[in-house]
């Protein structure tokens, strides 16, 4: 049976109801590279048990009318199954979304158009894994939250503070295993781009040196503190300083 309550632990908004909530704060993100295999060990290792069993949402179904997108059809999986869902989802589908069954007791994947936005209003942690550009390269990837919405209408507000705190998790996690500095080459010229550098795993960094790198980034020098922010590491070098 679902039951409601004030906070993180409620009855899933309806899909026909997205569009009454707006954003009542900005919503947190994080952009890195990592594998699929290493993104599926951090999911299954350190999503908090006391609000499992967790499932995840992935596309597997498009129905178009010419080169209009009119409809959808999604999987929900245990999160468990998270490497098959990345084996056997759409070529170029992926964006996947995980959420708590505890927290979302009645949550309903939609079939319309406007499933992205159903999903963040929900409180879902949305991730993009490492999409491929126009020249079937692999991209960065990118996971997602929004914390609090309110309603247009009535002023109600749905805080999601626990799936905060799961993004805030798994972050720390993804972040533990970055190993490299990454950076672009220009394709045609073969220089550096100067974009911003984003961290990046040994598992990406081992598949970015082969000769047939499938990703648009390349492993640049290691990361002076593993899984720690420069400022951070600034911070440290000035207490010891003054010890």
């Amino acid at each position: 049976m679902c039951s409601s309550s004030k906070n993180d632990t409620n009855v899933a908004i309806p899909f026909h109801q997205k569009d009454d909530w707006r954003k009542d704060c900005g919503g947190h993100g994080y952009e890195y590279l990592a594998t699929d295999q290493e993104v599926a060990e951090i999911l299954n290792e350190h999503l908090l048990d006391e609000f499992g069993p967790y499932r995840v949402i992935t596309k597997v179904e498009e129905e178009w009318d010419g080169k209009k997108l009119v409809g959808v059809k999604f999987a929900d999986s245990p999160i468990e199954e998270i490497e098959s869902v990345f084996r056997n989802r759409l070529e170029w589908s992926d964006s996947f979304w995980v959420f708590s069954t505890h927290l979302t007791p009645c949550l309903r994947a939609p079939t319309a158009i406007g499933y992205s936005y159903y999903f963040a209003v929900n409180g879902l942690l949305e991730f993009n894994q490492s999409p491929s550009n126009m020249r079937g390269e692999k991209t960065s990837s990118y996971m997602s939250v929004i914390q609090r919405f309110v309603n247009s209408e009535t002023g109600e507000l749905r805080e999601y503070d626990v799936y905060l705190k799961l993004f805030n998790r798994l972050k720390r996690q993804i972040k533990k295993r970055m190993c490299f500095e990454s950076f672009k080459v220009c394709t045609k010229t073969g220089e550096e781009l100067a974009e911003p550098r984003l961290p990046m795993t040994e598992g990406v960094a081992e598949l970015a040196r082969g000769d047939n790198n499938p990703y648009e980034y390349r492993p640049g020098p290691p990361l002076e503190n593993k899984g720690q922010s420069k400022k951070a590491s600034k911070k440290k070098v000035s207490r010891k300083k003054k010890s």
